[in-house]
């Protein structure tokens, strides 16, 4: 069994496309303008969000990948869970953007 407290470490070694040997989740919110991407991807919609924006689940098979994706997005994917990753998510944002003030 695979406990988030323990950290995502070498659970995640796997080839970032694989999603089929995915042991979490990841929560994220889509912006109106991108929930095409759920039908692209082994993403599935659960929720309906205030604004158009949907909440989906996509299976996590690197915190990398799921970060360079989102940011790929400029915010119109949020990942929400696990909060680990989306706490690396907004500071490469940040990083990113005190590079250009």
């Amino acid at each position: 069994d695979f406990c988030l407290s323990r950290g995502l470490g070498d659970v995640y070694k796997r080839q970032p496309f694989d999603f089929s040997g995915a042991v979490v989740t990841a929560a994220i919110e889509l912006a109106p303008d991108v929930r095409w991407l759920a039908d692209e991807s082994p993403m599935s919609i659960v929720g309906e969000l205030p604004g158009g924006r949907a909440a989906a689940e996509l299976p996590l098979v690197s915190p990398d990948w799921l970060i360079r994706f989102s940011l790929a997005y400029g915010g119109k994917v949020v990942v929400t869970n696990p909060e680990s990753v989306a706490t690396d998510v907004r500071k490469r944002a940040e990083t990113a953007l005190e590079k250009y003030l």
